[in-house]
């Protein structure tokens, strides 16, 4: 962007880099980042990074707004800060803290304390010691909740692990968790969705040479799709067990009468020529 520049200093004596970045705009395929500073030096044995952004768009639908990072290095701990709050009517913010060692032959352990968010001025928080192993080949999780004062139940929460091991298992389990903030990721922005998602989502080996395979068993309460109420849907589904294909069996209800029902459905979702060619018994 021509509204950009670079400079820096070196202190010969104490051997200290100091670089400051600024630019008005930095765009990279569909992301675009406005207003975009970075800082960085290597003072006391440490090198410490400091960055901002007015705004950070992902796609049309999603964007993040003041976005904050800051990462400390010493030695073989590293210390980070990410957060952003976005400039709606009700706030949604997130301010995740997370430390972790570097040089560790079995992966990248994070260990996440003092984080929280906000979604529609509700207060969220993870709570604390939640851990996270980001390995080469095995992902894991441990002690990961997301809870809110509203619920007695985590609105989301992750254990296990997924890797090689065709015995290890990753659940990622909701609670009343809004299928609003779901909505938010997809592309494009013409669905609206609302409801609560409550449920289990399983994933096994995700790293070895076979497909990786995947089970669910969720329900949404109160579903409504631009403002039209549905009633509930469950839906059990797997994929991988038959190659790339998604098995999904689904029922939709509305006052204890059931307005359809999907089972044997089979799609095909990796092979855009047969995406359309679904096999699925449909009643209602």
């Amino acid at each position: 962007h021509p509204n950009s520049i670079a400079y820096g200093q070196y202190n010969s004596e104490a051997r200290d880099i100091r670089l400051n970045v600024r630019s008005g705009k930095v765009q990279w395929k569909q992301w675009e980042l406005d207003s975009w500073t970075l800082r960085a030096d290597t003072r006391n044995d440490s090198l410490t990074v400091k960055t901002r952004v007015a705004h950070v768009r992902m796609s049309d639908s999603l964007q993040l707004d003041r976005f904050m990072g800051r990462i400390q290095w010493f030695r073989d701990t590293l210390v980070f800060d990410l957060g952003f709050s976005n400039e709606t009517d009700k706030l949604n913010a997130l301010s995740l803290h997370g430390t972790t060692r570097l040089g560790d032959g079995l992966g990248l352990p994070v260990e996440l304390s003092n984080s929280y968010g906000y979604y529609q001025d509700g207060l969220w928080r993870l709570q604390d010691e939640a851990f996270v192993l980001l390995g080469a080949d095995r992902l894991a999780f441990r002690d990961f909740k997301v809870e809110s004062e509203q619920h007695k139940l985590p609105l989301l929460s992750i254990s296990g692990a997924a890797g090689l091991n065709e015995k290890e298992k990753l659940d990622i389990s909701f609670a009343d968790f809004p299928v609003e903030l779901l909505g938010e990721l997809i592309p494009g922005g013409g669905l609206e969705p609302s409801g609560n998602l409550s449920g289990t989502l399983s994933l096994y080996r995700l790293f070895s040479e076979e497909m990786p395979l995947m089970t669910s068993n969720l329900r949404v309460d109160d579903l409504s799709m631009n403002g039209m109420a549905l009633g509930k849907l469950s839906v059990d589904s797997r994929f991988g067990a038959e190659g790339k294909v998604l098995e999904i069996g689904a029922l939709l209800q509305k006052d204890g009468v059931d307005l359809l029902k999907i089972s044997n459905s089979k799609v095909r979702p990796f092979e855009p020529e047969q995406l359309l060619d679904i096999e699925a018994k449909i009643e209602g």
